[in-house]
């Protein structure tokens, strides 16, 4: 009883709700470090094992944990409407998410290819690493623009909460980036996940759910090969 009331309490005021997220994304944090550290130089089967088994950790930070935070905090909420996983916008909000998400891969894939001098394709591997990248996006989409962004922007305006979320979003990517041998390359990366993030979730406060964010998201991971 205790620790319900002390997670209402904490979540009643917007600067309660941003340390809770901080330390949720610490939690993350620590929680990836082991695959981020062990990434790079392994056999196929096993890669696809430890990705499997990095999809359930995931699955635990984005999705088990915020339903259970959900259940303490705000009982009365259906999840489906707390995590945007139903339609909650309009027919029209719909449209104009699908063609911003339309517009912004598009820019990208164009810029992609100028950068590259040809083409870009898109890398879709083989099927069950195509499987756990949607799974992988799926469950990011549903801890980062479902329940973070949406917890986020009570109490502040949403365009503040996108900016936090979208910082906090490319923070998790830094370890990942400092592993795979990225240096300098890390400042234009960031910029860049940082505008997508942004993006992802304008078109999820436009078609009021995580959806279309869903797609652009995988199409995005797919023209970046991974």
């Amino acid at each position: 009883m205790y620790g319900r009331t002390f997670l209402r309490d904490y979540a009643a005021t917007p600067t309660g709700r941003l340390r809770l997220v901080v330390g949720y994304v610490g939690l993350a944090v620590a929680l990836r470090a082991p695959f981020v550290l062990e990434a790079g130089g392994t056999a196929a089967a096993l890669s696809l094992a430890r990705d499997a088994v990095a999809l359930a950790v995931k699955t635990l930070l984005a999705v088990v944990l915020p339903i259970v935070f959900l259940r303490h905090v705000s009982p009365e909420t259906p999840l489906k409407r707390a995590l945007r996983l139903s339609p909650a916008g309009t027919a029209s909000g719909v449209a104009r998410a699908t063609i911003v998400a339309l517009l912004f891969f598009a820019l990208i894939y164009a810029l992609s290819s100028l950068q590259d001098g040809h083409l870009r394709r898109i890398a879709l591997g083989s099927w069950p690493f195509a499987a756990l990248g949607v799974l992988h996006v799926i469950v990011e989409e549903i801890g980062a623009r479902g329940f973070v962004l949406t917890f986020l922007a009570e109490g502040r305006t949403f365009a503040r909460a996108n900016v936090i979320l979208s910082g906090l979003f490319v923070s998790l990517h830094w370890p990942v980036w400092y592993v795979a041998g990225m240096r300098w390359e890390i400042l234009p990366v960031t910029v860049v996940l940082f505008v997508v993030s942004l993006v992802l979730g304008w078109v999820t406060k436009l078609s009021g759910s995580i959806w279309i964010a869903v797609a652009l998201h995988a199409a995005n991971n797919a023209l970046a090969g991974h």
